[in-house]
């Protein structure tokens, strides 16, 4: 669990200081955000490369070298004085944290039967909420006690420590047989036969639409609040630990009725929960008696939602071909972070004047994924 919070700690701890760093670096807001973009984008690159050198070299070793550099990359980034090196620094970040997540997906797939993996995901969701909701909280708070977004770096670093003596001492490797070596086209060759599977191909894009639709939001989100709201970082901060909470919520539920529902409805249910309140956005942000409230309610709802479909999608799409699941995590991985790179360019050029632009967005996303996983239980349905 510790090594999957490093990942939620990189991207949502820094978040409420966006405009402080834009500030302090001399750098524009679009510059700012293209840090959580250039993260993104080089976090979904390597888990192509991570996951068939884990599929043939094992989990423990690989994901022990990533840790060390997801350190390093977080050291270069509290000491930046300037917005390159900062966004330099998140790119070598994001290259050691592609390794976390998908590892720690395909060592529950190796360990696991499908529905069983499904309950333990969702159980790592919550510490993964958990860090979620922590992270701009306590973001914020450094930047105030602090005076300088450098200090949230700096405790990344330090909790880093964390899961580098777990894996090192505890975790043990959970590969039975190594993948035989095929080179590089066999990789391709892999890659190529899970996207002809509509079954893995659908709740890969499903799942990373919703990832999309949180990431726009979750980039936008902290100008928008100082803008209009007039809201301090850990204000800022605050307000996101809203969706978080929802989040690991809709974990701890869909730990407890995945089984029963079914992985495929459980997903479909937790995309319309995340389409419905991003409309609920729109229609109550002219409502200026609530204020703060058109955003917090409909965003507790979303984080529910996500939590009913993310972890389980993750684990429909790697349970396709057990054999390759880190290849098959590590496609699904780049898919989602890719799509949600995506997401955060839409993200700035909606504007800042309004919750309304990043509100739409977030609806049309999320159901789009919807979308996704309607075909997906349609292609699942018992053929006649």
């Amino acid at each position: 669990m510790t090594v999957t919070v490093i990942n939620v700690l990189a991207v949502n701890l820094y978040v409420p200081t966006l405009p402080d760093i834009a500030r302090s670096l001399q750098a524009t807001e679009a510059q700012a955000q293209f840090t959580l973009t250039a993260f993104m984008l080089a976090y979904a690159g390597a888990q192509l490369v991570y996951g068939p050198i884990a599929d043939r070299l094992g989990r423990r070793r690989v994901m022990l070298a990533g840790l060390l550099l997801f350190l390093a990359g977080t050291l270069l980034a509290a000491v930046a004085p300037t917005i390159g090196w900062l966004t330099g620094a998140r790119v070598l970040q994001a290259l050691g944290a592609a390794g976390s997540t998908i590892l720690a997906r395909a060592m529950v797939r190796d360990l696991y039967e499908r529905a069983d993996a499904a309950r333990i995901m969702s159980y790592l969701g919550i510490g993964s909420g958990l860090a979620g909701a922590i992270g701009p909280f306590f973001g914020g708070w450094l930047l105030v006690a602090t005076g300088t977004w450098r200090g949230g770096f700096l405790a990344i670093a330090a909790f880093t420590i964390v899961p580098l003596i777990v894996v090192w001492l505890i975790v043990r490797e959970t590969l039975k047989a190594p993948a035989p070596s095929r080179g590089l086209f066999g990789f391709l060759a892999n890659y190529a036969a899970l996207l002809r599977l509509p079954g893995y191909t659908l709740y890969a894009l499903g799942g990373a639409l919703l990832n999309a639709a949180f990431f726009a939001f979750l980039v936008a989100v902290p100008f928008v609040l100082e803008r209009v709201y007039d809201l301090t970082a850990a204000e800022v901060g605050l307000v996101l630990v809203n969706t978080t909470i929802g989040y690991m919520a809709g974990n701890l539920i869909a730990a407890r009725i995945g089984a029963r529902l079914g992985l495929e409805r459980l997903v479909l249910l937790g995309a319309l929960l995340c389409a419905g309140p991003a409309l609920a956005m729109v229609l109550l942000s002219g409502w200026e008696a609530i204020g703060l409230a058109a955003i917090i309610g409909p965003m507790l709802v979303y984080g529910v939602g996500a939590g009913f479909s993310i972890p389980p999608s993750g684990v429909i799409a790697v349970s396709v071909n057990p054999q390759i699941a880190a290849t098959a995590s590590g496609l699904y991985g780049f898919l989602s972070f890719s799509i949600g790179a995506l997401g955060t360019v839409l993200a700035g050029q909606v504007g800042y004047d309004s919750i309304v632009p990043s509100a739409l967005l977030l609806m049309v996303l999320a159901t789009a994924s919807a979308g996704c996983y309607v075909a997906g239980l349609w292609l699942a349905r018992p053929k006649r």
